[in-house]
């Protein structure tokens, strides 16, 4: 058992420098190099996967991003603390944000968003009986508390497994000797010493051809101090090719699922470790989506857990303090056999409710996080300060069984419209406006109005039940109600999701060329238009899917399966690719479209018109390699004779551009 010291949780609150003053006394016995200070919000979290620290700060000050708390909560050891720095309770509700949160949507400011979770931190910080509170706007003699006082800790080279340790070390060191492909994945709270571990497994193999990866070089620093000399070199995710050797993946949860595929692939014998609770993202969740894509392919998964804490004592306060706080435990509630069946109730939640209502709060949490393996604390303050946010909860009974998130997009005016068609804008929190404006070509897309339905999330006990098509009939309701134009989603395709989404009245209107890293797909956009201008908007779309796929399909969607795309193409328009050639052609060359989305009228355009024969010959070598390989940035760039891509896109647009001009002559 650990005998480290509990960890403590002090809040100073007043003035910016007297909290700063009052912080720095506090940490006079900690290195400074084991201090994490954070005082731009958004900026410091994934620095702190992979470290251990005496003390952390949080300067909330200028705002405050959760996903930081999560960070730097787990990193600190026994005896240290995590210090919160923050404006005085009576005036944190007034004061904004100096960093808008990523997730704002264009056109808002930090005055605009609700103060739920501030109000919720407040109240968890005045209730929870271990919180030490200095206001630092009086003599310190008034408030006096104890100097940080960290245990010491052993040094890593000189580290002993534990019993749950020795587990992992052992299988590791028998995973090469596999016949099988076969994938172990570690999950462990923070702390319990997992990243320790794949180290000190690395010091047992002591082999040379171990490659060791994860998000970044600076989040393996436990991994390196446990492995010492027999640490391999770092391997970016991106740069892991298909190899016989041992791979080693820390803290796979922070990795976009789509990352993690390409890494297993053709890598027979590979070691993931994640978060069970993260706020980088779940191994729980991560290993139930693994598990089901690793069955398909034949590959074993072996599952291992580490619970003992090793960084602070079990039942840490700190630990308990943020858990509660980000809801990073939360799990839907079990449903009782004898309501299963029973009528589904739909509602709309306000945000300021579920902020003052824990018991309502946590099982909508619930169902995202079980939804979403990288569902973050920052995706809980969204939902409780975001003013465009629409939150529907399905009921059965008295229990929660279903959640979906939903967003107003569009109404831009026509020349903000005609910057994002041009490629000059992309308005944030508008991605079906802005995609179906810019990458399918539809000129005033963004004008209209519609309703995003961004995430879906049905009780796990509850599903195919009806539950999701009854969240999705009442999001369809609200947008008829608000006079909005269309209802639309977008995800990562996959052919349950497809099935999913077709039965609810929406259609496919365009498919991505480029991986979905987050879910390694094509993401896909389903429409359904709701008033006149809306059902032009979709026919419009659906059209222009129909020229557009089948180019799609021979390049960037090679390698998707083709019973999807075959399905896709069912029941579309016949594809009349005149007049939209030319308008992704002259978009092309003027603006900024993208190559992959004017590919086919390229290709139509070279092969049908003689334009193109009086270009020069480089100019005539360049749009035929174009055309060829679109996805061959190289071999394009070589035919432009320039340094770069960039260079090498602005020599095709030219030439296109100069070809056009001959044709209208």
């Amino acid at each position: 058992m650990s005998t480290s010291s509990t960890r403590r949780l002090i809040w100073i609150y007043g003035r910016h420098t007297h909290c700063q003053r009052a912080a720095r006394n506090l940490l006079r016995d900690c290195k400074t190099s084991s201090i994490a200070w954070l005082d731009v919000p958004g900026a410091h979290a994934r620095r702190q996967l992979g470290q251990t620290r005496q003390a952390g700060v949080i300067d909330a000050h200028q705002g405050l991003d959760p996903d930081e708390f999560g960070a730097v909560s787990g990193a600190i050891i026994g005896g240290g603390a995590l210090i919160m720095m923050t404006p005085a309770p009576a005036n944190w509700l007034s004061i904004t944000d100096s960093y808008p949160p990523p997730w704002l949507s264009d056109g808002l400011v930090s005055t605009d968003l609700n103060t739920g979770f501030i109000k919720r931190l407040i109240r968890h910080l005045q209730t929870a009986p271990f919180v030490e509170v200095m206001n630092a706007d009086q003599p310190f003699e008034r408030t006096p508390i104890a100097a940080i006082k960290p245990d010491p800790q052993p040094q890593p080279d000189k580290a002993i497994p534990n019993a749950e340790q020795q587990v992992v070390i052992d299988a590791i060191t028998q995973l090469p000797k596999r016949r099988a492909p076969s994938v172990i994945f570690i999950s462990a709270d923070r702390g319990r010493g997992k990243s320790a571990a794949l180290g000190m497994a690395i010091k047992t193999l002591k082999n040379d051809s171990i490659r060791v990866s994860g998000p970044s070089r600076a989040a393996l620093a436990s991994v390196a101090a446990h492995a010492g000399a027999a640490m391999p070199e770092f391997l970016p995710p991106e740069h892991i090719q298909p190899h016989h050797s041992l791979l080693m993946i820390d803290e796979a949860a922070a990795l976009p699922l789509g990352v993690i595929h390409q890494c297993l692939n053709g890598n027979p014998h590979c070691v993931l470790t994640g978060t069970v609770h993260g706020y980088e993202g779940s191994g729980r969740g991560l290993t139930l989506r693994l598990a089901k894509a690793l069955e398909q392919q034949g590959v074993d998964l072996i599952r291992l857990s580490l619970h003992q804490p090793l960084r602070f004592p079990a039942h840490d306060p700190l630990e308990q303090f943020t858990d509660q706080l980000l809801l990073l435990r939360a799990e839907p509630p079990a449903i009782n056999p004898q309501f299963r069946s029973g009528p589904i109730r739909i509602q709309i939640e306000a945000a300021a409710s579920l902020a003052n209502h824990e018991q309502r709060l946590e099982p909508v949490f619930a169902h995202l996080v079980a939804a979403h393996y990288q569902t973050r604390p920052r995706d809980l303050r969204q939902l409780l300060d975001d003013p465009e946010i629409i939150i529907h909860s399905a009921w059965l009974d008295d229990q929660v069984v279903g959640v979906s998130i939903s967003r107003p997009e569009g109404g831009f005016s026509a020349t903000l419209t005609e910057q994002i068609y041009r490629g000059e804008r992309r308005p944030a929190g508008h991605l079906i406006a802005q995609s179906l404006t810019f990458h399918a070509g539809i000129s005033q897309a963004a004008m209209q109005k519609g309703l995003r339905i961004q995430r879906i999330a049905v009780h796990p006990d509850q599903r195919r039940c009806g539950i999701g098509l009854a969240l999705i009939a009442a999001a369809r309701e609200l947008a008829v109600s608000k006079k909005l134009d269309w209802l639309g989603t977008s995800f990562g395709a996959s052919a349950e999701l497809l099935d999913f989404w077709q039965q609810t009245g929406l259609k496919c209107v365009r498919v991505g060329n480029r991986l979905d890293p987050r879910s390694g797909s094509h993401a896909v956009i389903m429409l359904e238009g709701l008033s006149q201008a809306g059902r032009a908007l979709f026919t419009d779309a659906r059209h222009r899917l129909a020229v557009h796929l089948p180019d799609q399909a021979e390049h960037s969607l090679a390698r998707w399966p083709q019973e999807q795309i075959r399905h896709l193409m069912q029941d579309l328009p016949s594809p009349q690719p005149a007049d939209i050639d030319r308008l992704d052609l002259h978009t092309f060359a003027t603006g900024q479209r993208r190559l992959l989305d004017s590919h086919g009228a390229l290709k139509r355009w070279l092969a049908q018109s003689g334009a193109a024969s009086r270009l020069s010959s480089r100019q005539q070598q360049l749009l035929r390699t174009a055309v060829a390989n679109p996805l061959d940035t190289a071999s394009i760039t070589t035919a432009a004779g320039t340094a770069g891509w960039r260079e090498a896109l602005a020599e095709l647009r030219k030439s296109i551009q100069q070809g056009l001009s001959i044709s209208d002559e």
